[in-house]
C-alpha cells in the first residue's frame, strides 16, 4: 500500500454518495471526484470499492497525475498498481505527445501505455504523427512501438505562394 510519510489518503467527493459498509462500495451517480495522493479522478458517476482500492468510473472521465492527463467514456483506476484501464474516446496527454485510441491501459509507476484501436499520436513540438491499431509508449526511454498497418508522417510547413508576391 502506498505510505506517505506516516499517513496514506484518500478523499471522494460527490454531490450524494451511498456507501455500502458491508461490501465496502462507495457510489454515486452525478459527478465524482476522488483525491488519492498525487492523482486526481473525475467523472459524472462511478463506482469506489474501499477493500480492493478500485475506482470504476463512467462518462467524461479524467484521470490526472503529475505528469499524465487520461480522458475516456470510461475508466477503472487501481490504487494499489497504480495502473489504469481506459475506454472510449480516449487521450493520453503527457508533456512531449498527445495520444488518442480506443482502448488504453497506463502504468503509473513506469509510465508505460499500451495503446490499441485506431491510436494516434500527435508531437506536441514537431508536426510528427504516428498512427496505427496498437501502440506501445515508453515515455522515460523516449521510445514507441507501433503495430497493426503503422504510418509515419511529417507534415511540412504549408507556404502560401500569395505571400511571395509582395
Amino acid at each position: 500500500s502506498d505510505k506517505y510519510g506516516s499517513f496514506s489518503f484518500r478523499t471522494l467527493k460527490s454531490p450524494e454518495i451511498i456507501y455500502d459498509g458491508n461490501t465496502g462500495i462507495a457510489r454515486t451517480y452525478r459527478n465524482i471526484v476522488i483525491v488519492d495522493s498525487n492523482v486526481t479522478i473525475k467523472a459524472s458517476r462511478g463506482v469506489y470499492n474501499t477493500n480492493n482500492y478500485i475506482a470504476d468510473f463512467e462518462d467524461k472521465v479524467e484521470i490526472t497525475d503529475a505528469s499524465v492527463t487520461i480522458t475516456s467514456n470510461k475508466a477503472k483506476y487501481n490504487r494499489q498498481t497504480l495502473e489504469s484501464d481506459a475506454s472510449g474516446n480516449v487521450v493520453i496527454d503527457d508533456d512531449s505527445a498527445r495520444i488518442f485510441s480506443d482502448y488504453l491501459h497506463y502504468n503509473r509507476n513506469t509510465k508505460e501505455s499500451r495503446n490499441y484501436g485506431n491510436v494516434v499520436v500527435k508531437g506536441k513540438f514537431s508536426n510528427v504523427y504516428l498512427t496505427g491499431d496498437t501502440l506501445i509508449n515508453f515515455p522515460d526511454k523516449r521510445y514507441s512501438y507501433s503495430t497493426g498497418k503503422p504510418v509515419f508522417f511529417q507534415i511540412d510547413t504549408v507556404r502560401d505562394d500569395d505571400s511571395e508576391r509582395f
